[in-house]
């Protein structure tokens, strides 16, 4: 709240405010921190958000509407001068128009009190208004002016509606109609220029929308596939790719709720283990890396694995490290780079649940048939290998034989051992 002195001016008489009224238009004001104006057509500039409510000197409290910038001028002999009021308050309310003589002096303005009168004394170093002064009449102890207001020139017209000049019209560039037409794309937007889908769309300059709009690369830009270099392991061992599944929403008769598996880049041989906790990966892991080594004759170089703490951390870290072995491990939510075994456990999904739809076993199978279609991949043709070449050959170097698969989860009947047969009892029974 800004603090003016108002009570003066309240308390002359009606009739006498507004003689001097009709003389002068201006007081010049001691107490008040900022110029006041009444009328609105006298700013320059106008900012409503920038409007202060001021509390006067009798306890009152005058609205202020908005802040800007008015200009009037006063004749100093015969030179005229143009004074430009930065930061004036509107208050329609206000009984007169205040100069503030803090806001003078701030801009080296000199003000002289006299018994007659009040001067405003230029600065003495100005180049051009040196030695120059205004003159305020002093009444009822108060300094009045008339001042020359400079209104604002008026916005042009056409006789209907008021064209503002300062919003020039924008270039009907393709790369605006792009903004226009709410980010469409760079097809759709071509189509909506060349041919009849709309009126009004007038353009110019070349139809060129092949720029990177920022936007549009923040908004719906996908993320780029990874690049793979498509350099495969020359020799099994060389690299394997392996990951975790789980847990299940439904245990297996033998409480595994998890599975891991594991993958050689060469043969694209596999091998899953039915884990109770992923804690239980590292000895599954020390029982594959002795088998295949002594069925390749080669060492385990590198294994490909995602960030999980259970493949990267702890023994099974520890036991990789004392081997050589080298951990390439994938960035954090980049499961692209680990897209290999991610698609490997993908077919395991989808397998697992076609065959169990197939025998309407319950859920509680899943392991089971994980584990046949992991046999049947191991067994059968891959598009990575050459033709008629499958994984079990590149790992065991002979043919798979599949003369004994049955449809999963068929009904069969199970021999019973002789040993264990009764006297006059039945040599099989019935299974599913």
């Amino acid at each position: 709240m800004i603090p003016i002195a108002l009570s003066s001016i309240t308390e002359l008489h009606p009739v006498c405010l507004s003689t001097i009224s009709s003389l002068y238009n201006s007081i010049l004001d001691l107490g008040c921190m900022n110029h006041i104006i009444r009328d609105l057509s006298l700013f320059w500039t106008y900012h409503t958000s920038l409007a202060t409510p001021v509390k006067t000197a009798n306890c009152g409290i005058l609205k202020m509407l908005a802040k800007g910038d008015v200009k009037f001028q006063v004749k100093c002999g015969s030179t005229s001068v143009v004074f430009v009021l930065h930061d004036c308050l509107h208050a329609p309310s206000a009984p007169i128009n205040l100069l503030s003589v803090g806001a003078m002096q701030e801009h080296c303005l000199h003000i002289h009190f006299d018994e007659d009168a009040t001067i405003i004394h230029f600065p003495s170093d100005h180049p051009v208004l040196s030695g120059l002064s205004v003159w305020a009449t002093l009444l009822h102890w108060l300094s009045f002016l008339h001042c020359d207001f400079i209104k604002p020139p008026p916005p042009l017209t056409d006789g209907t509606e008021v064209a503002f000049p300062m919003f020039p019209v924008p270039e009907q560039m393709p790369a605006l109609w792009h903004r226009r037409l709410g980010h469409l794309g760079i097809d759709a937007t071509c189509a909506v220029f060349t041919k009849a889908y709309a009126t009004g769309v007038d353009w110019t300059g070349p139809l060129n929308l092949s720029e990177k709009c920022v936007s549009c690369l923040i908004g719906k830009h996908p993320q780029i596939p990874y690049d793979h270099n498509q350099h495969r392991a020359s020799a099994v061992c060389k690299l394997l790719h392996m990951d975790s599944c789980g847990p299940f929403p439904v245990l297996m008769p033998h409480k595994k709720s998890y599975f891991w598996a594991i993958l050689d880049d060469k043969s694209n041989y596999a091998h899953v283990e039915l884990l109770a906790a992923k804690s239980d990966i590292f000895p599954a892991y020390c029982k594959v890396e002795a088998t295949w080594e002594a069925k390749s004759g080669n060492r385990v170089v590198a294994i490909h694995m995602d960030g999980a703490k259970e493949l990267c951390c702890g023994r099974l870290e520890a036991h990789l490290h004392s081997q050589g072995i080298t951990m390439q491990v994938t960035a954090p939510y980049a499961h692209l780079q680990n897209s290999k075994i991610e698609r490997f456990i993908q077919t395991l999904e989808d397998g697992f649940q076609t065959l169990l739809a197939d025998s309407s076993l319950p859920m509680s199978f899943w392991g089971d048939a994980i584990l046949t279609m992991v046999y049947i991949c191991n067994h059968v043709p891959t598009s990575i290998l050459p033709s008629n070449t499958t994984p079990f050959e590149e790992l065991e170097h002979s043919k798979p034989d599949l003369s004994h698969l049955h449809i999963w989860g068929c009904q069969c009947f199970i021999a019973i051992l002789l040993e264990l047969c009764a006297k006059g009892g039945p040599r099989r029974f019935e299974d599913w």
